[in-house]
């Protein structure tokens, strides 16, 4: 959802509960009404909550998340916006056979990074040379 859409975060799910350790993790790392993506992750790794989860808590708590680690919104911030880049045969061919749908999920990209050693960033670039869009996000954001 975007900032178009504060205050009706929560209208995307139907169970409204929230767990308290979750609520406190959340609110405690929270600046402004924001967490980022990769301190969402960071909860998710350190609470063994799946990012689904974490985002859905983010969202019923009304907190936008910013900085995607992909690039993908949020791009005004603190980083140049990502120009497409041709990827190798080998990093097309392993994107390919990832898609559904003829998009690429956001843990399959992540996937993608750490197999071929790119910066998630990279592979956003491959994505945007290729026409891909990358959805949908492991936080729910997209």
């Amino acid at each position: 959802m975007t900032h178009l859409d504060t205050g009706k975060y929560p209208a995307k799910h139907t169970d409204r509960t929230i767990p308290e350790k979750l609520r406190e993790r959340i609110l405690e790392a929270a600046k402004n009404q924001e967490i980022s993506c990769r301190t969402a992750h960071h909860i998710a790794t350190e609470t063994g909550t799946p990012p689904a989860e974490i985002g859905r808590v983010i969202d019923l708590l009304e907190i936008r998340i910013v900085g995607c680690q992909l690039g993908l919104f949020d791009k005004s911030r603190d980083r140049d916006p990502i120009a497409p880049v041709e990827p190798s045969a080998e990093l097309r061919r392993a994107l390919e056979e990832k898609l559904a749908n003829g998009r690429l999920s956001c843990a399959a990209a992540w996937e993608l990074a750490t197999t071929f050693d790119l910066q998630k960033r990279e592979v956003t670039a491959v994505c945007e040379y290729l026409k891909i869009k990358i959805k949908p996000c492991q936080l729910g954001a997209f």
